[in-house]
């Protein structure tokens, strides 16, 4: 659980923290690592061809079986990958067209004596980017506990009630009838006792 805060892969996600899995075991198969991590913290040693071919595309093979397989009823033994508290995803999506000829053209007329390009220049060296949110939606995932203190004391009192025929108002009925005849019986021996 410490290699994720030595941030071998840079920011904790899923996906870094099987990638560390990888790379463990392919170490303990091979000796190297087919891709070195951006933080090599570790002091990994880059594969070569003849290596990868031998054995690490069957550890690597070995690995994704183990991962994916749902049926195990154990996970990898180094393999420790908590749900991260926050993840942030952001979709790319990418759109092109040409620039106009007639936008070309009206630069050209303003700005090409000045600095020696013609319209066709500008259509074969220029590119506009623009960048921006394609929705300002937010899907917010939370893991609540499926059943906790209070769904007990419920599922409790509903067997209670179910099964002795009592409720809270029953309760209430009983220790009520049980107060007035303990003061009953109190005024009685006060009366007994003063006579």
């Amino acid at each position: 659980k410490q290699w994720y805060q030595r941030r071998v892969r840079g920011a904790y996600d899923l996906e870094s923290c099987y990638m560390e899995c990888r790379d463990k075991v392919l170490v303990q198969a091979c000796g190297c690592v087919a891709w070195l991590p951006p933080h090599n913290v570790h002091g990994y040693r880059l594969c070569t061809l003849e290596e990868i071919h031998k054995c690490g595309n069957e550890a690597y093979f070995n690995f994704v079986l183990k991962v994916s397989d749902t049926h195990l009823e154990h996970e990898l033994e180094s393999c420790d990958c908590p749900v991260p508290c926050t993840n942030t995803i952001y979709n790319l999506q990418t759109t092109t067209t040409a620039l106009s000829k007639e936008w070309a053209k009206k630069k050209e007329k303003r700005e090409g004596a000045k600095f020696n390009y013609t319209a066709d220049d500008i259509l074969k060296n220029n590119v506009i980017i623009e960048v921006y949110f394609s929705d300002m939606y937010v899907d917010k995932i939370a893991q609540i506990p499926a059943y906790n203190f209070w769904n007990l004391l419920a599922d409790v009192g509903g067997m209670m009630g179910l099964f002795l025929g009592a409720s809270i108002f029953t309760l209430l009925e009983v220790a009520t009838k049980i107060s007035k005849k303990v003061y009953k019986h109190s005024k009685k021996t006060k009366t007994s006792t003063a006579s």
